[in-house]
Formats: C-alpha cells, structure tokens, sequence
C-alpha cells in the first residue's frame, strides 16, 4: 500500500506540476501581451496632419511655444514637410530666434516651397540679422520677375540698412507705384524721411499708413514709434495700446510700453507690461527688455544673466551686445565690456554711444591715446552732444592737453550750462592752463548749481587757498561744510 500511495502521489506531483507549469505560461503570455499593448499605447504614432492643426491653433492664441513643440513633433515624423518648415520658420522670427527662423525657411525652400512664400518672410529674418546684402542677392530674380510691392519694399529697407537712401527711396516709390496703400512702403519712405530730419513728412506718411490700412499692425506700432521719438509718449502709448487692442496676443506692444516706461522710470508698469508680453511666450525682445531694465535699475548682475540667455541662442544680436558691455562696465569687468563694445563697433562703426562707452573703458585703463583715437570719428561729425564733449575733455586731461580739455568742456558746458559737473571739470582744466580766476569763476558756477556737490566746494576752497586766495577761500570755507563728506 505504500509504494501504490508513493506511486499515486508521485503521478498526482507530476501533473500539478505540468498545470501549475500551463498556468505560469498562460499568465507570462497575458502579461507579455498587455506589455506589448502599452508599449504600443505609449508610442502611439499622431497623425502629422493632426499635429501642423494643432500647431496653426495654437498659434492664432499666441501661444508659441506650444505650436513649436507641436511642429517639431510633426517634423520628427515627417522631417521632409516643407509647410511645417516653413510655420515653425515664421514662429521663430516673431519669437525673435533668427538664426533658427534662418534654418527652417531655408530648408522650406530646399524642399521645394514657392519662393514667392518663402522668400518674403526669410528676407524679414536677414533683416533682423543685419544680412542686408544678402536680401538684395537672393531676392533680385524674383524681384525681377513678379515687381511685387511686398519684396520691392524688401529690398527697399535692406538698401536703407546699407547706407543706401536714394535707392531705398527709389525702390519705396516703385512698391507704392504698385500698390499706392502699401502700409510697409508707406512706413519705409517714412522712415527715409527721417534720416532725411523730415519729421513732419514722416508723420504725415505714418498717418497715411494707418488711414489706408487700419487693421495693419506695423503701421500702427510705427506710429508709435514715431510719437516715442518726438517725446510724445503718452501718444505712442495709446498707439501701442492700440496694437494691443487689434492683436491681443502681439508682444511687440507690451514690449514697446515696456521701453516708454524704462525710460521715464515707471519700473512698476514696465514690469507689468514685461509680464503681460511674457505670457505670450518668452523671446529675445522679452530678455533684452528685462536686461535693460534691471540695468537701469542698477541690477547689473540679474541684466547680465538675461543677457547671456540671448547671446548663447544670438551672438550676433547688436543690441545686446550693446547693452552687454554697459552691464560689464557697471560691474567693472573692463576687459569682458572692451571687448564687447570693440566686436559692436565692428558691425555699427557710427554708432556715438558705443564710441562713449568704449572710450570711457579706455580711460579707466589709463589708454589715454586709444580713448582719443575711438572718440575722434564721433568728435568730427557731432555738434550738440555734451557728454561726448566731456567725455573728450577728460581725455585730453588725462593727455595733459589742457587746452583742447578746455575747449572741449567748454562746448559741453555751452550746451549744458546748468550741469554743475561741467563747470567743475572745465575749472579744473583751466587749472592745468594757470587761468586761476577763470577755474574759481567756473567752480563758483558748480557750487551755485549743485551746493551739496563736495567735489566742487573742496576744489573751491583748494584754489582760494593758493596765496593770492587765502582770504576769499577762508570766507568760502564756512559756505562748504553742508557739502563735504561727513
């Protein structure tokens, strides 16, 4: 009985194990198959019809960075689709990426897009690249043969960013000869009259722009503009506004209050307004703006971080370059700001403000013939601009040229006859000349304009108490106290 019981038992072993051995492999197949189904589940392939819908969705609300991810996923299924090239080429210039807008318009046309298309919004994107004689190369046949108004006014504002004015002129009336409401040719002779120094013919063919094409957001963001330039700024607001008001999800609008706001100090709306343009999707313009106003609210460590946001993505953005050696110069980096203002200059060698603050950089260095050598170009051209002026004044005392330090602060001093400064630096070259009585006169003039300056009422009382001052400095002594440092 027993070897029967071991004998069953074995048999009973045997098959529980084949069924438990079934069950384990029908368990492992279910489990594998539904892991195949997820799999297949999570990778689940989206329509690129679909995706470019989504993206043109996306974008009518301003939504940027929704419609990117949704174009590159699009182009990761079908990378050879030259319509997804050429929207998400049109999404990074109004983001203010060039260089990227640059790629895929390019690769639109490589694929074999319309150039009539393509060409007109990658001629924008080298005009914000300052490319302006590739404009003229790649849109000459094409000009040649449609005369279109929109790339003749192309062509027109690359020819102005040559230097080039009768041409752009030229080729503004040639546009507006095909099409007499163009708004965009309208703004470019607008813009010729101005360099012109025609501010009322510019007006007059900002509000023509405008008139004729209501509902055109660059005429009125030029009018705006315009105002901002002529001080009237809570014109240009409301024009902005506007904008605003016609494209609720246009940044361009929020950015342009921005600077308005910056510059008359209203930090708090400025922010506001930054914000508001943020929300729309962060981009070059919304960096730099943020740079400059921490700038300008002497943050110059938080101006740089945003700064060097935009020149990894855009070394080559002149404005940010700018700015960048400013914020370098606050932060007394010397060399990092020389050589971001000499790389500027490179590109925009008339530019005076860049001339001032590379020779401002000069001069702490103590590069006295460098600092000269930079102004010069600036001195040779400019009539009324006293902080150039000075700028050279201080060059040539550094030089120890009194004379032409004299004469310099003295052109200054002409244009700005309430800046105490002034008056204490052209006394102090007409110290370096001997002209004792003249440098007490001008010194007197700065302590009368600005009686709390210490630097004026010390260099005052210094001058009286050569010998032939002692008395006069003794009695000027009792007038400086509230001045001096303490």
């Amino acid at each position: 009985m027993d070897l029967v019981a071991d004998s069953e038992k074995g048999i009973y072993m045997r098959a529980f194990r084949k069924t438990a051995l079934k069950k384990t492999g029908l368990t492992l197949a279910i489990a594998a198959a539904l892991t195949a189904g997820c799999m297949q589940g999570c990778n689940k392939v989206e329509d690129p019809a679909k995706l470019m819908a989504d993206a043109k969705r996306y974008e009518e609300k301003g939504d940027h960075k929704a419609a990117i991810i949704q174009l590159k996923n699009a182009l990761q299924q079908n990378p050879e689709d030259p319509e997804a090239r050429y929207l998400l080429g049109t999404i990074y210039n109004k983001t203010g990426d060039f260089q990227s807008a640059e790629k895929e318009l390019r690769k639109a046309l490589s694929l074999g897009m319309d150039a009539g298309t393509v060409l007109p919004e990658l001629g924008q994107t080298l005009l914000k690249l300052g490319a302006y004689q590739q404009v003229l190369d790649e849109t000459k046949e094409l000009a040649d043969k449609t005369k279109s108004a929109q790339i003749l006014t192309l062509r027109g504002n690359a020819q102005l960013g040559l230097g080039k004015a009768s041409e752009a002129k030229a080729l503004f009336e040639q546009a507006l000869g095909q099409n007499p409401d163009f708004a965009d040719a309208l703004i470019g002779l607008a813009k010729y009259s101005l360099l012109q120094r025609d501010v009322e013919t510019a007006t007059n063919l900002s509000e023509q722009a405008v008139s004729r094409s209501p509902q055109n957001i660059d005429a009125w963001l030029f009018k705006g503009d315009l105002l901002s330039i002529q001080g009237k700024l809570e014109e240009a607001l409301a024009a902005y506004d506007h904008v605003a008001k016609l494209k609720p999800n246009m940044a361009a609008a929020y950015i342009n209050k921005a600077f308005i706001e910056i510059g008359t100090g209203k930090f708090d709306a400025a922010k506001a307004d930054l914000d508001a343009a943020r929300k729309l999707g962060s981009s070059l313009s919304v960096l730099y703006t943020q740079a400059l106003l921490d700038y300008t609210q002497q943050k110059p460590a938080a101006a740089l971080e945003s700064l060097q946001q935009i020149l990894s993505k855009a070394p080559e953005h002149m404005p940010s370059v700018l700015l960048a050696g400013a914020v370098q110069i606050a932060l007394g980096s010397m060399p990092q700001a020389e050589q971001h203002l000499k790389h500027y200059l490179k590109k925009d060698p008339n530019n005076v403000y860049a001339r001032k603050l590379l020779a401002s950089v000069l001069l702490k260095n103590r590069e006295t013939q460098r600092a000269i050598e930079v102004l010069s170009p600036s001195l040779k051209k400019v009539k009324e601009d006293p902080q150039l002026f000075a700028i050279a004044g201080e060059a040539y005392m550094q030089a120890q040229d009194f004379a032409k330090a004299t004469e310099y602060f003295e052109k200054a001093s002409d244009i700005a006859p309430k800046n105490a400064v002034l008056h204490t630096a052209l006394s102090m070259s007409r110290m370096g000349q001997g002209e004792s009585a003249r440098a007490i006169s001008e010194l007197e003039t700065a302590t009368k304009l600005d009686p709390k300056s210490p630097r004026a009422g010390i260099l005052l009382v210094m001058t009286h108490l050569r010998p032939q001052g002692i008395r006069q400095g003794a009695r000027c002594g009792k007038g400086t106290g509230e001045g001096e440092p303490g």
